[in-house]
């Protein structure tokens, strides 16, 4: 998968807490790493009230294989469905 093409780009996440759906927007930067391999790292929007502060979120390719999908609905470049995301986790 060649992971080059979403550096730069707007991605919505979109989560269930609590049963409730939250989409937080970030932007994409790219890194490599000695031990995951290729990381999509994702800084949450300033102007994302949904979650304060200033998150960042870590998917990497060696565990993600779900699918990233076209953002356009949620006004992004691309989307990411964490909530039936299947290796969703915290790193150590």
């Amino acid at each position: 998968m060649n992971l080059s093409r979403y550096r730069g780009k707007r991605i919505a996440l979109v989560m269930d807490v609590q049963g409730r759906e939250v989409v937080l927007h970030g932007t994409i930067d790219l890194r490599l790493d000695a031990k995951h391999g290729h990381v999509l790292k994702v800084t949450v929007a300033d102007d994302d009230r949904a979650l304060p502060g200033h998150p960042v979120f870590y998917i990497t390719e060696q565990r993600w294989r779900d699918r990233i999908s076209s953002g356009e609905t949620r006004g992004c470049d691309y989307c990411l469905d964490l909530s039936t995301a299947t290796t969703v986790g915290a790193c150590p």
